[in-house]
């Protein structure tokens, strides 16, 4: 037999047995349409058009209520010691989280950034830094420590080339550790300037609030190093 009409041969059958499996595929998918859509068929303008509508609502995202941290006042109240302070912002989903960190002080393990966000005056960064974390709440704290005290314990650190963090050295560390053993700390009230209901732009702000706050403990922290 000649060679090439036994290649077009072969040709012909590879090309019906994909027309086969097309075949087959299109009518499980028409299958499946048509019990999701519900109609018998889904070719027709009707099918055609409710399924665009359910591809649609599938599409529409929740609605996100806007913010409004970063109206002027109460940008001014978060950075208008920027020059005298380190700053930063936490968030929390309930209020009275909030005003127990304000009443009590700020609770965290082993790292404190990795729930505090350092923020300036660059909007750009803070605009970013806001909708990372606004996921884990609306209430915004504020931590605000003067300079004087930070740069104090970092230059000491520095010196001791130990591995430690200013916040923890400004901190009281606790007895008990989390679920990962790891240490945990609690920064003072002090330092604590506020928060803010970043919906509502209500500010609440923290009688206890002293951020040129220094005891005699972060010293001997100091020393331990």
């Amino acid at each position: 037999m000649n060679p090439e009409l036994i290649i077009i041969a072969v040709l012909i059958v590879y090309v019906g047995f994909l027309h086969f499996q097309l075949h087959k595929k299109n009518q499980l998918l028409e299958t499946l349409l048509k019990n999701r859509v519900g109609v018998d068929n889904i070719l027709s303008k009707e099918g055609i058009e409710k399924i665009i509508r359910q591809v649609k609502e599938g599409q529409k995202e929740p609605e996100v209520k806007p913010s409004r941290i970063f109206e002027d006042n109460i940008q001014d109240f978060i950075l208008k010691d920027e020059e005298t302070e380190i700053l930063y912002v936490h968030y929390t989903k309930n209020q009275d989280i909030a005003q127990k960190i304000c009443d009590e002080g700020f609770i965290f393990a082993d790292s404190f950034h990795k729930t505090a966000e350092l923020v300036t005056s660059d909007k750009l960064d803070f605009v970013y830094k806001h909708y990372l974390r606004r996921q884990f709440g609306n209430f915004v704290l504020i931590i605000a420590i003067g300079k004087e005290v930070y740069n104090h314990s970092q230059n000491i650190i520095k010196q001791s080339n130990k591995i430690v963090n200013v916040e923890q050295v400004i901190s009281k560390k606790l007895k008990d550790s989390d679920e990962n053993s790891d240490e945990v700390f609690r920064l003072p009230k002090d330092f604590i300037k506020g928060y803010i209901n970043s919906e509502t732009g209500e500010i609440f702000i923290n009688a206890n609030f002293n951020p040129n706050f220094n005891s005699p403990d972060f010293d001997k922290n100091l020393i331990a190093l």
